[in-house]
């Protein structure tokens, strides 16, 4: 199995090229920038990592023409909030889909693709949970340009060149994510405090509920997808209950070193924020056999333990 990620540097990317490559697999990767830190212990675990953009045609093509990848996981993306508002997120998220799938109908090669969506592209909908025939409703940018990037997919699939299977995966969490992304920022908040910082957790809407899966379980249902075909479907990947944001206040609370407080800041409540999303993972079950195996808990739990071991060697 050879394997090409794109993103493979980001917080989804390196977790599954570590999982890949532990299963066997021969990893290369595709990102905008080289990893940070070379050489250390969060080196992105691969073969070979090719440093440029999707939207540069030689160079895509020269990385396909090396790697001849058999399976190639798609999760090159921008997020809501990235500098150069909402042009870069369907620049990188849209057209970065369209050269990709383009350049490898170029070059002749026809592995397995998985484009990783989200389930921001299902807004706000008036029944839980959800499965994958719900209405797509994207209420930002973010969500629309995810929504436009399964419609490339969905093209490339009718299109016959090689088979493509789409994802929507729900709130995740796990080391490396993004600090803007609610329970990594949370984490930071109680070490800081546990440091010597602010002991006043600050927060926005806490009684909002999403559906949380762990990344780890998360790239083991990617890993698991890849080995069929499944050509032209989608997934849901989340695990089917929701967690207020009040739960995971109260559950890292409970791991502090110290007491803290709670306090609303009216700076963090979204303008679209959506009261609840759980997801129906049943398709994914029953395609593959997968289940969420980290609890909500340890999951929060790992992430905090992480966080101080970050902070603590910061400080250092």
């Amino acid at each position: 199995m050879r394997v090409l990620i794109t993103g493979i540097s980001g917080f989804v990317g390196s977790h599954l090229a570590a999982y890949l490559r532990d299963s066997g697999a021969t990893v290369f990767g595709i990102d905008r920038v080289a990893p940070a830190n070379p050489g250390e212990n969060n080196q992105v675990p691969a073969d070979k990592v090719f440093i440029g953009s999707l939207l540069d045609e030689s160079f895509l093509k020269a990385a396909l023409n090396e790697t001849k990848p058999t399976h190639v996981f798609h999760l090159a993306g921008v997020l809501s909030g990235a500098p150069g508002g909402p042009a870069i997120q369907y620049t990188v998220n849209v057209l970065g889909t369209v050269a990709l799938l383009e350049t490898l109908r170029s070059v002749k090669i026809s592995p397995w693709v998985l484009s990783a969506s989200s389930s921001a592209v299902y807004g706000a909908p008036s029944e839980q949970p959800i499965d994958e025939q719900r209405l797509l409703q994207p209420l930002t940018h973010y969500a629309a340009s995810k929504a436009a990037q399964e419609m490339v997919a969905i093209q490339a699939q009718l299109a016959k060149d090689f088979p493509v299977v789409r994802t929507r995966t729900f709130n995740m969490i796990g080391r490396g994510q993004a600090l803007s992304l609610l329970t990594s920022n949370l984490a930071q908040q109680v070490v800081s405090a546990e440091l010597g910082g602010s002991r006043v957790l600050r927060v926005g809407n806490v009684n909002a509920r999403r559906d949380f899966t762990d990344i780890r379980d998360v790239v083991r249902a990617y890993a698991l997808l890849s080995k069929q075909d499944h050509a032209g479907d989608v997934f849901n990947v989340c695990s089917g209950v929701s967690h207020s944001v009040q739960e995971c206040i109260d559950v890292l609370m409970k791991m502090s070193g110290v007491p803290l407080e709670v306090e609303i800041e009216s700076s963090r409540i979204r303008t679209h924020e959506i009261d609840e999303q759980v997801g129906d993972p049943g398709k994914l079950h029953a395609a593959t056999g997968w289940r969420p195996e980290i609890s909500f808990a340890d999951s929060l739990g790992q992430l905090l333990e992480y966080s101080r071991q970050e902070l603590r060697n910061g400080e250092n």
